[in-house]
């Protein structure tokens, strides 16, 4: 998988009206303020003060270009992180409907699902936003069990984005937290949308079943 801040630099680079120009134009301003200046200082010149005016426009102007371009990047870098992650979370729900079909349509254990997904997945998978510790965790009500006691897969929650495998991990890259279902698709869902979720195949209250950090 690519990296996703390299991916998010790429973007960021891409979109800035002139790449990394305004950076290279900021120094030469600069050094042409400092020479124009010292004439200015020298002769007292109109003409070197309006001259001086104009290049601390144009190097004004170019510093808030570069800020500019600071700033998409930090948002294409969350974005590069948060698109990775619900690839993960793709990847997942393929895995899992995989392992269903080679196990009498059942889902793995709760207890040690990565462990019964490695052979269907190519790498261990990881949140990009998440250096060390755990990134996803597998609805514990759904261990073990057929995926023709679900009335309805889709909208029943098998995997989600999680700190300690207890919770859901809310704003992880930025933006609303991903879930996989059990028939294997993935999105996000914001918060207010979190409350219709399904989280037992019974169809009983989520609260019962999780909290949101």
């Amino acid at each position: 998988m690519e990296d996703p801040d390299g991916v998010a630099f790429s973007v960021a680079l891409s979109h800035t009206s002139l790449g990394l120009v305004p950076v290279a134009l900021a120094i030469g301003f600069g050094i042409a303020v400092y020479f124009v200046e010292q004439r200015w200082r020298a002769s007292r010149r109109i003409p070197h003060l309006l001259l001086l005016i104009v290049i601390w426009i144009f190097l004004l102007t170019n510093v808030l270009l570069i800020l500019a371009a600071l700033f998409h990047f930090g948002c294409a870098r969350l974005k590069a992180r948060q698109v990775a992650c619900l690839t993960n979370m793709k990847q997942l729900g393929v895995a899992a409907m995989q392992y269903a079909q080679d196990h009498n349509e059942t889902l793995p254990p709760a207890e040690n699902w990565e462990s019964a997904l490695k052979p269907y997945l190519k790498t261990p998978l990881q949140c990009p936003s998440v250096k060390l510790g755990t990134s996803y965790a597998m609805n514990q009500a759904l261990s073990k069990k057929k995926l023709e006691a679900l009335e309805n897969p889709a909208d029943v929650v098998l995997f989600f984005e999680s700190d300690n495998g207890t919770t859901v991990a809310q704003k992880r890259h930025g933006a609303s937290p991903h879930f996989t279902f059990a028939d294997g698709h993935a999105k996000h869902v914001s918060a207010n949308n979190q409350k219709k979720l399904v989280w037992n195949f019974e169809w009983t209250s989520p609260s019962r079943n999780i909290i949101s950090q």
